[in-house]
């Protein structure tokens, strides 16, 4: 598992950063399929694509970080069900 730790407990994030992170966590899947070729990939890093597909989420629905949700926050803490069909889409 890879992980990076906060920088003295930072309590705001750029968009820069957000990108480096995501970029961090899906480096074993990227590394298992350079080593092992696309066809051999194993379930090993599925906890990352995990935290991955959460954090995205919380991108787009807390942070207003998505162009075509816009600037906005929704509630995403029922899975979107108290959001419109065409909403919840655009978020996943």
């Amino acid at each position: 598992m890879i992980a990076q730790l906060p920088k003295n407990d930072e309590t705001s994030i750029s968009y820069k950063q957000i990108l480096a992170q995501l970029d961090v966590a899906m480096g074993e899947r990227v590394v298992e399929e350079l080593i092992f070729g696309k066809s051999e990939i194993t379930s090993g890093p599925s906890d990352n694509l995990k935290q991955v597909t959460k954090f995205t989420i919380t991108i787009v629905t807390k942070f207003g970080m998505n162009k075509e949700v816009g600037l906005v926050t929704h509630n995403y803490d029922d899975d979107g069900k108290s959001m419109s069909i065409d909403t919840r889409l655009l978020i996943v």
